[in-house]
């Protein structure tokens, strides 16, 4: 599984009824878990969850099944305007 990390433009305005995220003044459906379902069948979650600090709040994280191209999850959202970047989080080296 490959990860997936997102830094929003504006803060998460928080999960809405179905858990969904979204970035930005944009709708739930608009936003970036509406894109990601859409497109992917995924959806982001906190990076760091809890966290008060609206620096926190924009960053993102979504976990990429094996059979996804987690490259093609991160152009996507880095296509977006409500995104300010994405990329593929490096696997982690032996230990």
């Amino acid at each position: 599984m490959a990860e997936v990390v997102v830094q929003l433009r504006t803060p998460s305005r928080g999960p809405s009824a179905d858990g969904a995220a979204s970035g930005g003044t944009e709708g739930a459906g608009d936003g970036v878990d509406g894109c990601l379902r859409r497109r992917f069948g995924l959806a982001s979650r906190p990076l760091h969850p809890g966290a008060g600090d609206p620096e926190a709040l924009v960053w993102r994280t979504v976990d990429v099944p094996a059979g996804v191209d987690a490259e093609s999850v991160a152009e996507a959202l880095r296509a977006r305007p409500d995104v300010a970047a994405a990329y593929v989080k490096p696997q982690a080296g032996p230990p």
